[in-house]
């Protein structure tokens, strides 16, 4: 039987690093899928029928997932670092989040006219 917190009170405080390594991990695991789905669409390159179109998906995959993956360090640093308080990063989290979609537009794209 588990022990319910009295209503009203807030769950205890996270242990300092965790909230780094899950922010850093978050990061990567995105940077890691994009890489996975480059990938892919470079294994269907010679199936292709226009391969300009999928050249461009595998180069701006990689190159948004090499900029996750810089990003996800940054913000473990951000996080890590007692002296200072962590400020919100929501420009790189909308970006990511703009860029990730409109990669998974230009694949949709890909793979219907290819």
């Amino acid at each position: 039987m588990s022990a319910q917190r009295p209503a009203g009170t807030s769950p205890p405080p996270t242990p300092a690093g965790l909230q780094a390594e899950r922010t850093r991990l978050a990061w990567r695991r995105t940077a890691l899928g994009l890489a996975a789905n480059a990938v892919l669409m470079a294994l269907r390159l010679p199936h292709s029928t226009v391969p300009a179109l999928t050249w461009a998906v595998v180069l701006a995959e990689v190159a948004v997932g090499v900029v996750a993956f810089g990003w996800a360090g940054s913000r473990e640093h951000e996080l890590a670092d007692p002296h200072r308080p962590p400020r919100a990063a929501p420009a790189r989290i909308t970006a990511l989040g703009v860029l990730v979609t409109v990669l998974a537009v230009l694949v949709g794209i890909d793979l219907v006219v290819g």
